[in-house]
């Protein structure tokens, strides 16, 4: 599972690596023509070749920055495209395995249906907090359908009432995306082995592949975010 994404980020690494080869070499060019320094009589003229040595050097390094920072551009988006499949892949076998955590058999999807009116009327009157609540006992009671029908709905709820803060220009509701997040937390919690270990693959692929790399990337970040360097 997500070996082309993963092929992608050990180019991103042996990129890396080649470019802090260039760096290395550059740097150690500088540091051997210094040490030359030492045998010129006029100190003056020395410092002046210093001075534009390091300039020459920290261009250098600004180009190969450059350089490393469009290679790892062209492989994020080959890096994206394989990891959209994998992601589709992932989530079609968390979907399986979620459906066997809601009711199993005619009987079962019978007593979710005539329940399931009830269970969304309880719940439009809750706080974020007292749906994962609910949630919790009914659970804890052994309540399979029940637990079902209010983290399905209990999670439309919070959703709707994040989309409809946002719309109103408050992006925050916090209360909300706290309830949600833990009623998505204990409900992967609740999947097999294999199912988490694919969504935590999943999560930290996505976080390799677009954490900055580059001191390029670097400033764009801090530019836009209207960071100061100090």
């Amino acid at each position: 599972m997500a070996e082309q994404t993963k092929a992608v980020l050990r180019e991103m690494d042996q990129a890396e690596e080649r470019a802090a080869q260039e760096v290395s070499k550059i740097d150690k060019d500088l540091q051997h023509s210094v040490m030359t320094l030492s045998t010129w009589r006029n100190q003056e003229q020395a410092a002046e070749a210093k001075r534009g040595w390091e300039q020459e050097a920290e261009q250098l390094r600004y180009q190969v920055d450059e350089r490393l920072t469009k290679e790892l551009r062209e492989l994020r988006r080959k890096g994206e495209q394989s990891l959209e499949t994998d992601t589709k892949a992932i989530q079609a076998a968390v979907y399986t395995a979620k459906l066997k955590q809601g009711p199993q058999g005619a009987e079962a999807w019978a007593e979710a249906g005539s329940r399931a009116q009830f269970v969304q009327e309880d719940l439009k009157g809750l706080q974020p907090a007292q749906i994962v609540a609910r949630f919790e006992q009914a659970r804890t009671a052994g309540d399979t359908v029940g637990a079902w029908l209010i983290q399905r709905y209990g999670r439309e709820i919070l959703e709707a009432g994040i989309s409809e803060r946002a719309q109103a220009g408050d992006y925050a509701a916090i209360d909300k995306h706290m309830a949600l997040d833990e009623l998505n937390r204990q409900t992967e919690a609740e999947l097999g082995a294999e199912e988490r270990r694919r969504l935590d693959e999943l999560h930290t692929l996505k976080r390799e592949l677009s954490r900055n790399r580059t001191q390029a990337e670097e400033r764009a970040l801090r530019q836009k975010y209207g960071i100061k360097s100090y």
